[in-house]
Formats: C-alpha cells, sequence, structure tokens
C-alpha cells in the first residue's frame, strides 16, 4: 500500500538539563579555581511562611549560588545521588531557621522545562551530601513549588532516568487521498503524542511550493508525479520530533479502487472513550461514499467519525467505501478503550522504601490477566476482584519503573494494554557519622559533645544518642555537626551511636568508644579516639590519639595486637606512635597504661595498596578566636568525601572549601591549644600547633559607664 505507513526520518532530540556545580579541583585559591563570577538572570522566587513560624517574613533572603559563592558560604560542591544532574542552586536565609509545619518554596527555574518535568529538592547537609527533601512538578506558568522544615543551602535537581514529558514527541501526518489525477487537491491533517504546547507543525510538499504550519492543511499538485510529503512538529520548549513522510502519487487519470486503512487515534486526554477514525484509500473515482459499522451498533456515513464511545472495552467494527463507478473495497478495525491505573505512596524516599501500590481498571474482560511489575525484576499478579492494593520493599536505592500490564483474548487475537509508568525513585539514607566525642570522657550528669555530620537539623520523635550499655541520654541541643547531650545514669564504658530518623527509617550512626569516669576514681584507663592508618603490612608504623595514656611510658606499658607488642617509636599523653611487629594478626589494638586497658581499634595486616597520607606543611595564622577562618596548606587532601575532617585537638573543624593542597576550615567554639591534623581516607597527618586566643570582649553599652 502506497502512502500508509509512517516512515522516522529524523532524529529524537532531548533536551539536557543545565549543570550548574561541578566538582572541586586543585589549585591555590581559596575560591574554587578556573571559576569565573557571573551574572545572574532575575528568577522568579517566593517562601510562604507556616503559621507560626517566629520569623518576619522580611527577614527571609533568597540567593541563587555560583560554584564560587555556594564555596564561600561554607558549601562545597555537593554530591547528588547517581542520576540526578542539578538544575539550580540556591541559599534561604536564616540558615538556622526549623519550622513544625512545612514552609513552601515557589522557583521558576532559569532552564525552561516542559510542563510534567518532575524536579526534587535536596538540601545541602554539613557532609556536603544532598538530602532529599520534597519532589514537584513544574506547572503550566514554569514554576515548582516545595515543602521544607528547615532553611539552608539547597539544589534543585532532575532525575535523568525520569523521561521528560516533551521526550516522547511523536508526529504522525495523514492524507484523505494518497493517489488521483491532476490538478489533485488534498487533504493534510496530523496527530502527535507528547510534546508541551504549543506546537508548529511544518510540512513541506516536495513540489518546489514552501513549506507550510498549521495542524491542517490543504494542498494542490499540478504536476504528474510521486511527492513525498513530510511533516515534525517544534513544540515550545523547542523539543523537535521525529519526521513523518508518506507519498502522494498525482496522476492523469483516476487509478482503480483497491484498499481502504483504519487508523484509530485518540482525541483528548479529557475524553478518554472518544476516538478518531482515519481512513486511508488507495485509488478510487470519487464521489466516494461510507459506511461505517461498529460492534456496538452505532452506524455513520462520514468520512472520518469522531465517537465517543458508551464505556470503556474493546469495539470491533467495518468501513466499507463505494467510488462513482461503484468498486467496492472494505476493512475491519479494533477499537481499545481499555485503561489500567497505578498510584504508588510514597514514590520518593530513603532506602529501604516501602511502597503501597493499588491497582485499578476499566473495561476489562473477568478472564483478564493483570500484571503488575515493580521495576526491580520482581512481578506479581493482580486480582482485581480482591483487595488491589500491594506493599513492596525497595532495598537499594535506584530508579524504578513501575507500571501495570493486561493481557487478553480478542476475536481470536492476544490483546495488551498498560498503565503509565509510576517512577519510584529511592535513594540513600541520611546515615550520620560521628568523628569524635568532646571530652572523650565524663562523669554521668555531665555534658558532652558529639560532633559529626548528618545528624539532622531538628531532633525529630525517635532520634537518640545512645550510650553503653544501651541508654538513651538527655538532648540538650540538636544540630546538624553537633549534639549536647548528658551522660545518663547507669552509662558505663563502651560505645556511643547516633540514631536519625527519617520519612519513618532509622538510621544508626558509627561507634565512638566513650569513657565514663567514676565518682571518686583519681586514675582514668587510656582511651583511643583515632588511629591511623588502619590497615597496612607488618612493618606500619600507627599514630594513636587518645588520652590518659601518660606523659612517658611506664614499666608494663605497651601497645598491642592480639598477643603481639607493637614497637613503641614515641609515647605521649595524647599520641603514640608504633609500628606493627612480625607475626602480627588482624585485631584490635590497645593501650595498656599503669595496670588499665583502653578500648580496642581494630587494625588490618595485610599487603594493602595505601593512598599517601596528608601532609599539613603549614598554617595561616598559627593563632586565632573562636570562629575565625583558617587556611591549611599541604599534600595529599585529595577531595572533600564524608569522613574528610580537620582537627584541632579533638575537635572537627567547620569546613569551608577542601581540595587537594589546601583546607580552609573555621576555629570551633569548644576545645582549646592544640594541634591541626587532616584525616583524609583513613589516614591521618602530621600535626602542626594552633593557639586558640580568646575572643575580643563585647564593649557594648561602656559608654554608659
Amino acid at each position: 500500500m502506497r502512502g500508509i505507513y509512517p516512515r522516522i526520518i529524523a532524529s529524537l532530540f532531548i533536551l539536557t538539563a543545565i549543570i550548574l556545580l561541578s566538582s572541586c579541583g586543585g589549585g591555590k585559591q581559596l575560591t574554587a579555581p578556573g571559576v569565573q563570577r557571573v551574572v545572574l538572570p532575575e528568577i522568579n522566587f517566593s517562601v510562604t511562611l507556616p503559621p507560626g513560624a517566629g520569623i518576619d517574613p522580611a527577614d527571609v533572603s533568597y540567593e541563587r549560588l555560583t560554584l564560587e559563592e555556594a564555596l564561600s558560604g561554607g558549601r562545597a560542591p555537593s554530591d547528588l545521588p547517581d542520576d540526578f544532574r542539578a538544575v539550580e542552586a540556591f541559599v534561604i536565609r536564616p540558615e538556622d531557621a526549623v519550622f513544625d509545619l512545612p514552609a513552601r518554596i515557589r522557583l521558576v527555574p532559569e532552564e525552561e522545562l516542559p510542563e510534567g518535568t518532575r524536579l526534587f529538592l535536596f538540601r545541602v547537609g554539613a557532609s556536603r551530601r544532598c538530602v532529599p527533601i520534597d519532589d514537584g512538578y513544574i506547572r503550566e506558568d514554569g514554576s515548582v513549588s516545595f515543602d521544607t522544615h528547615v532553611f539552608g543551602f539547597f539544589i534543585v535537581a532532575e532525575n535523568t532516568l525520569i523521561a521528560r514529558p516533551s521526550d516522547a514527541f511523536l508526529c504522525y501526518g495523514f492524507a484523505d487521498v494518497g493517489d488521483g489525477p491532476i490538478p489533485l487537491t488534498v487533504n493534510f491533517r496530523v496527530f502527535s503524542f507528547g510534546g508541551s504546547e504549543p506546537i508548529e507543525y511544518i510540512w513541506d510538499f516536495d513540489d518546489g511550493s514552501g513549506s507550510i504550519i498549521g495542524s491542517n492543511v490543504t494542498h494542490t499538485f499540478y504536476e504528474i508525479g510521486e511527492y513525498e510529503v513530510s511533516v515534525h512538529g517544534e513544540d515550545a520548549t523547542g523539543a523537535v520530533s521525529p519526521g513523518f513522510s508518506t507519498i502522494i502519487e498525482a496522476t492523469s487519470e483516476y487509478l482503480p479502487l483497491e484498499s481502504v486503512s483504519v487508523f484509530v487515534f485518540p482525541t483528548e486526554a479529557s475524553a478518554p472513550l472518544e476516538r478518531h477514525f482515519i481512513p486511508v484509500l488507495e485509488g478510487g473515482v470519487p464521489p466516494l461514499t461510507w459506511e461505517w459499522e461498529f460492534s456496538n451498533g452505532y452506524t455513520t456515513d462520514e468520512r472520518d467519525p469522531v465517537y465517543e464511545f458508551p464505556e470503556a472495552g474493546i469495539y470491533s467494527g467495518s468501513v466499507r467505501v463505494t467510488d462513482a463507478v461503484l468498486d467496492q473495497v472494505s476493512s475491519d478495525f479494533v477499537a481499545d478503550l481499555r485503561h489500567v491505573y497505578l498510584s504508588a505512596d510514597p514514590n520518593f524516599g530513603y532506602a529501604p522504601m516501602s511502597v503501597t501500590f493499588a491497582v485499578s481498571a476499566e473495561g476489562l474482560s473477568p478472564d483478564a490477566t493483570v500484571v503488575l511489575d515493580y521495576g526491580d525484576g520482581e512481578r506479581v499478579t493482580v486480582d482485581l476482584a480482591g483487595e488491589p492494593l500491594f506493599v513492596h520493599h525497595y532495598d537499594l536505592a535506584g530508579t524504578y519503573p513501575a507500571r501495570v500490564e493486561a493481557f487478553e483474548m480478542f476475536d481470536g487475537s492476544p490483546r495488551y494494554v498498560y498503565s503509565l509508568v509510576m517512577n519510584i525513585v529511592v535513594v540513600e539514607g541520611p546515615i550520620p557519622i560521628i568523628y569524635s566525642i568532646f571530652p572523650p570522657q565524663a562523669a554521668l550528669g555531665e555534658t558532652v559533645t558529639v560532633y559529626g555530620v548528618d545528624f539532622g537539623f531538628i531532633q525529630s520523635e525517635g532520634e537518640t544518642v545512645t550510650f553503653a550499655p544501651g541508654i538513651q541520654g538527655e538532648v540538650l541541643e540538636w544540630h546538624d555537626t553537633y549534639i549536647d547531650v548528658v551522660v545518663p545514669d547507669g552509662a558505663v564504658d563502651g560505645d556511643v551511636f547516633v540514631t536519625r530518623v527519617d520519612q519513618g527509617t532509622s538510621y544508626e550512626s558509627d561507634r565512638t568508644f566513650f569513657n565514663v569516669v567514676e565518682p571518686g576514681q583519681e586514675k582514668q584507663p587510656p582511651a583511643i579516639t583515632l588511629m591511623s592508618p588502619s590497615r597496612g603490612p607488618v612493618g606500619t608504623v600507627v599514630t594513636i590519639l587518645g588520652m590518659n595514656f601518660g606523659p612517658t611510658q611506664l614499666a608494663g606499658d605497651r601497645v598491642s595486637i592480639g598477643f603481639q607488642h607493637l614497637i613503641i617509636h614515641s609515647w605521649q599523653e595524647d599520641t603514640i606512635e608504633a609500628e606493627i611487629p612480625q607475626f602480627a594478626e588482624s585485631g584490635d589494638i590497645v593501650v595498656m597504661h599503669d595496670g588499665m586497658t583502653s578500648n580496642g581499634w581494630r587494625f588490618d595486616v595485610g599487603n594493602f595498596l595505601i593512598d599517601d597520607p596528608p601532609v599539613v606543611t603549614s598554617v595561616d595564622p598559627v593563632s586565632g578566636a573562636r570562629g575565625d577562618v583558617v587556611l591549611i596548606n599541604g599534600d595529599n587532601f585529595g577531595g572533600y568525601v564524608p569522613g574528610s575532617v580537620a582537627f584541632l585537638g579533638a575537635i572537627p573543624m567547620g569546613v569551608i572549601s577542601w581540595v587537594e593542597n589546601q583546607i580552609l576550615v573555621v576555629v570551633p567554639e569548644k576545645g582549646n591549644d592544640g594541634d591541626i591534623r587532616v584525616f583524609h581516607h583513613g589516614a591521618l597527618s602530621n600535626g602542626v600547633p594552633f593557639v586558640v586566643r580568646p575572643n575580643a570582649p563585647n564593649l557594648y553599652g561602656l559608654e554608659q559607664l
């Protein structure tokens, strides 16, 4: 048959999102190397505060961020989960604002995205990891809204595995006749799938007459020949559909009526039971008569009828065409108006995540087979007569395209129908990390500070600090990077860990040893707070940081792994350097001093590939007040990853920027004079002394004296 089936002649064009943030490289600058200041366009932005927010709306400010600005504001380029790319980066101040009810953020991304594009809001935590907050869809006016309980640094990102609405942008063109004598007048129309309105359809008639724009056009061919007529669409976002072409044959006389084919198209999503029937003839002498019959008894004599069926289901029918010389052709057709639907709650969250799916359908026969595909390789058969609710667990992070498939036989042929894809987005949970506890020993009832990252910005129900042997401490202050907690009654020497709860799932941090000071006890056992490296061959020299080691090594003092004693290179109150002995096996390293034994710290003995440890060559300045900025110079700092820490004594320092040979940090509010050291990829640097000066006195009100 001529001019019936579409031929795709162009590739599908897919818009790509702009990445505003990139990785940080090496260099001697305090800001990211190679970053140029850019002028950012205005962006439509608003924040709606919740009731009882306690903040004056006039005090809320918003700022889009370049990479340079993100660094200077205390946030390095962030690690988005796999399959995400950044679209916008911004900060909302005051950064420490926390709400019981969510605030609403409304913005218009700089990049013009198709209506219905799904975007995700991430908050950049202290660890530079992006913690998912909310998701939303681009609306008709180009805006998107998100809910958040906190302010601070944010990234709006797009999941690259979820197709945009315009990605499946296809056009199909039809002619009311495929051939005939000149002058041959043909009516053309186009149907499209996907794309963002408004859409321009561009026609080329292959006869040198130029192009015409329109969804329904008429053209006359005046010369005998075959013409390859083509059409493609360009939508509101600039997406271009693949081209469609069909052959029109202009002849010197009418050709015999040979065949008719019927194409069935949906009309509008708002009219799910309405179909448009497009006949395509080969040959025939006009005028023509049309006889349409549908299996539900409907008949019509229109050329291309539009019919709304009474209910969902599968319908058959036939059309018979008679031309002026009484030649006849006919064709059968099927109109499939069945629908299957899938919903999921939630469709975005942390791994492991449980999702409840609901399945429904219209127009299926009782014998239809319905299957729910969870998108992760697992499927389940659905009994629509029962309770079509299914709970499925996603243990790993990823994007899972869930879909329902229905199958049944109709007139001896298999018929399938599918639901829309429901993309389930699962990301890694915000696992908290403890860097240190200060002081590392205290009596019952005293307050200590747990330092780390990703604790969360508020203490939610179920979020705790647990001391050995499983007793929860009273939390006085809870912040994303530190928690002030009271050592509870009944606590004993042992590991402390933090529990964070997000979206109903609990995440436990790593364990850090804490020594409980017993009343009246003068001597305290030694305590290891950090050891570097934690693996290596025999002969490796390890640096052990801690407390209560004693100013000098006493008779009987030793460092052991299993039954082997390490060779001591140096011994100080808070630092020991010792060498792994011959025949040592993997196990816990412990320090024994004055008859007491420390906690253990595991060391793996073996021929491991070890990165060169970081080296600190200088700090600038060498003294400063709490809150001052200090530049650490050196080598082998690598790129920032969660677990990279700069210490002042035993206190982690807030990191502003981190590159291969420079780290910009802030003097912590707690702690005193001590060595600044860098810990990266399990290796600890040398220490450089730093003196903490008192803060300048507050002279406010002095003039009143």
